[in-house]
């Protein structure tokens, strides 16, 4: 009597355990078939790309400003230039340390950060870690040189923000003031 029913009790949980393990198998497909394509990503990321351009190019009309946007999505305006500064100057190249006066902003006027609470920002191009803007950027200007610069996200601090104030997908506006250019060691 206690066969059949130890037999009953085994074939009763293989069945519960093979159609939970099947259950979770088609989950898994389903959720694979579910995912973006790569091509399918890559035409989200342009999207966004074209977006956020237009949002620039709107803010900038509004606010009068006359922004030049470089072939990597970078948008500038130099507004002052110090000829006495730059006059002596070589251009900034990657390796060079520079130092910045700055301001940050996201898009909407919210105040993020200022060289006047945290000091100038020092940083090595191309070779440190800095917004990728920044170092597109400074390789714009002189010694001297003033500038805003409007960073898409993608330039800027990405999907995720900074943890801190800026958040992900911001777009943010740079007040910028090279201060000095140290040449690289290699030149």
């Amino acid at each position: 009597m206690h066969r059949p029913l130890s037999i009953i009790s085994t074939c009763f949980i293989f069945i519960v355990c093979f159609s939970c393990k099947s259950g979770h198998q088609r989950t898994d497909r389903q959720a694979v078939a579910e995912q973006p394509s790569q091509d399918q990503l890559v035409d989200m990321n342009r999207m966004l790309i074209r977006k956020d351009a237009a949002t620039i190019r709107d803010y900038a009309q509004r606010h009068g400003w006359n922004l030049t946007e470089t072939g990597t999505g970078l948008f500038y305006q130099i507004f002052d230039t110090d000829r006495n500064v730059s006059a002596s100057s070589h251009p900034v190249q990657s390796g060079d340390t520079v130092k910045l006066s700055f301001s940050v902003y996201l898009i909407d006027g919210t105040f993020c950060y200022s060289s006047s609470l945290q000091g100038p920002k020092i940083f090595i191009v191309d070779k440190s870690e800095a917004e990728q803007g920044l170092h597109q950027a400074v390789k714009l200007l002189l010694p001297g040189d003033s500038a805003r610069f409007v960073f898409p996200p993608f330039l800027a601090f990405g999907l995720v923000g900074d943890g801190n104030k800026i958040p992900g997908r911001a777009i943010l506006l740079y007040n910028v003031r090279l201060e000095s250019v140290g040449q690289s060691s290699g030149q």
